[in-house]
């Protein structure tokens, strides 16, 4: 019994400490996620199918996350996703989160009735998270969670009364043969993580074997078994399962959150792209330049083809910088002894593209353009 109490006290310090590092980790993050999920968490949690997921994104995430905030302006259509992928698994990992904080509410409140329903009553949410990309913590949580609510939470409970001195005598001998709770091999825990809820019950059927076998009179009815088994369950086995799954929670809820953020990098991305894309349409085509020079107030007059390099009617150089923000544009040009900067404006439903230049020679002056033609710019290659 004191080694016993001894593997406890330990169990229960790792597991503070786990609950500390990662609940510091958690802490860390940026709040916004949490706030969304919690503030939508009705509707997060009914969510069974990738249309649903993006069906979720776009009435509750689209404009709360607002990630796009610097980009609004700089195309005339907002961003649409080229593959929902990263939508749907940040959703998913939402989820998740939603999901692990739930559980945990449920046990450290007591509440342990709301551990089950969850499970029962929403299969096809759980059959849907499982299929996304998550953490494998999330996993093994919702995995543990259901032995939990299938083993020691259990429609029929027992309530013949027990006997202490014969039920000390049980739980000594189990203590004895099976003294690890945690940890690698035939632990209580693993046992319960891989669903071994039959071996479970086998360790203490072994007790009525070997006390049937010293006494032909003893009482081992499946009733009396089976209340000896749940209160020892309940009693010693419960608050090593209840600290494991919290530690679980914790756990899976710091990685979904970090799964999410990684989701928004690449949405972001994608959503810089599809703006870049938009952008070079607009300027994509030939158009007819009127450069004048303040140096020598000379007027140059040239054709200019912004596109596919491959599709150039010229052997003109690209831009090696490109932005649009709203109507105005701002081109970089490299060469070999310098760069030269645009500073243009887009008018006429992008038929106009007016203002100045200079660049490191010394040049400077206006820039007055006029489309000739537009073009499809060259699609920007996925990494």
């Amino acid at each position: 019994m004191p080694r016993l109490l001894f593997i406890r006290s330990h169990v229960i310090i790792a597991v503070l400490c786990i609950v500390w590092a990662i609940s510091g980790l958690a802490h860390g993050e940026e709040p916004t996620l949490r706030e969304l999920s919690q503030t939508h968490q009705s509707d997060l949690l009914t969510i069974a199918s990738d249309n649903e997921a993006l069906n979720f994104y776009k009435k509750n995430l689209d404009k709360a996350r607002n990630i796009s905030r610097h980009y609004r302006n700089t195309s005339r259509t907002r961003p649409e996703p080229v593959i929902p992928h990263h939508r749907i698994t940040l959703v998913a990992n939402l989820l998740a989160s939603r999901l692990a904080i739930h559980i945990q509410s449920a046990i450290q409140e007591q509440k342990t009735t709301d551990i089950r329903p969850f499970s029962e009553q929403h299969p096809a949410v759980l059959k849907w998270l499982k299929s996304q990309p998550i953490s494998h913590t999330v996993t093994k949580m919702l995995d543990f969670q259901k032995h939990v609510a299938t083993y020691v939470f259990k429609d029929t409970i027992p309530s013949d009364p027990i006997h202490s001195s014969q039920f000390d005598k049980f739980a000594t001998y189990v203590d004895q043969h099976y003294p690890a709770l945690t940890g690698q091999g035939e632990s209580w825990v693993e046992m319960l993580e891989h669903g071994n809820l039959s071996d479970i019950s086998q360790r203490f059927s072994e007790y009525w074997e070997l006390e049937l076998s010293h006494d032909p009179q003893a009482d081992t009815s499946q009733a009396n078994v089976d209340n000896y088994e749940h209160y020892y369950v309940r009693t010693r086995l419960w608050p090593v399962f209840k600290s494991h799954l919290i530690a679980l929670t914790i756990q899976a809820d710091a990685e979904s959150i970090q799964f999410a953020k990684q989701s928004i990098t690449q949405i972001t991305k994608e959503e810089k792209a599809h703006i870049l894309t938009k952008n070079r349409a607009r300027l994509c085509g030939t158009w007819h330049w009127t450069v004048h020079n303040h140096q020598n107030h000379a007027d140059h007059k040239m054709t200019v083809f912004f596109g596919d390099p491959a599709k150039s009617p010229t052997k003109q150089p690209q831009p090696a910088e490109m932005k649009i923000n709203g109507e105005t544009v701002y081109l970089l040009w490299k060469f070999p002894k310098g760069f030269q900067e645009d500073s243009l404006l887009l008018s006429q439903d992008d038929k106009r593209l007016e203002g100045t230049f200079h660049n490191t020679l010394g040049p400077h002056g206006s820039i007055s353009g006029k489309r000739l033609s537009f073009c499809e710019p060259k699609p920007l290659s996925r990494h």
